[in-house]
């Protein structure tokens, strides 16, 4: 009832699997329809094959997950693909990704290298009798949120610092710099579009098309070199 009445202005969504992709489009197209302010936000879903230990997975193993979620046709290039119908339809940004698993990835990474405070291990951020995320990955996603919905940087946020952890704070400012990073470097968070060009004339098709050109003429310098 609230989105056919245009009563919802930012609706967050994290479908995971292929059977709720037309759910993406059916709540997209009817929020452009009814709210011409209204953003949908859809969490580009993470996944783990380790078989249950997370420790036996090491950095190479999640680059390669970070390569394949990027890959041509890969979970991230249909979901932008997605998206950007839903944008081409209304004839204005509506769609955005909230770059969720890239954060996840990034952040095993670093714990791998010895960088998040009080985390020493990658089973440190799961449940130990559920497997599910423990409050390090939460508030991480609750960080990626924050940046796509408000388009700032997630800095200096205290509400999940805890203050009886005297590793909690040094580690909450870990993963908003990680939240900050993956969400700019992700052409469809909308973060990109509103810095570079904040009057809105931009779009992030328009995003999209310019770093295309750039890797083309990337390649084409890289294939000159070696004539």
């Amino acid at each position: 009832v609230a989105l056919r009445t245009g009563g919802v202005d930012v609706l967050m969504m994290s479908p995971i699997g292929e059977g709720q992709d037309g759910d993406v489009e059916l709540f997209g197209d009817l929020l452009s329809e009814t709210n011409i302010q209204g953003r949908i936000l859809v969490q580009s879903s993470w996944s783990d094959t380790s078989g249950g230990d997370p420790d036996a997975v090491n950095w190479g193993t999640i680059q390669n997950w970070i390569d394949g979620l990027h890959a041509e046709d890969g979970d991230l290039d249909r979901l932008r693909t997605q998206l950007e119908g839903i944008n081409q339809r209304a004839g204005r940004d509506v769609a955005f990704v909230a770059p969720i698993a890239d954060a996840v990835y990034r952040l095993r990474q670093e714990v791998q290298l010895g960088n998040v405070p009080g985390i020493d291990r990658q089973s440190d951020l799961f449940d130990e009798s559920t497997g599910q995320p423990a409050s390090a990955i939460v508030n991480l996603a609750a960080y990626v949120w924050f940046v796509v919905m408000y388009r700032q940087p997630a800095d200096g946020l205290m509400a999940l610092v805890d203050l009886d952890d005297p590793t909690s704070f040094a580690r909450e400012q870990v993963l908003e710099q990680i939240a900050w990073d993956v969400s700019f470097n992700e052409p469809m968070a909308g973060v990109q579009v509103s810095m570079l060009w904040p009057n809105g004339v931009r779009t992030t098709h328009d995003l999209l098309h310019r770093m295309s050109l750039e890797r083309q003429g990337q390649s084409g310098e890289e294939h000159s070199g070696h004539n």
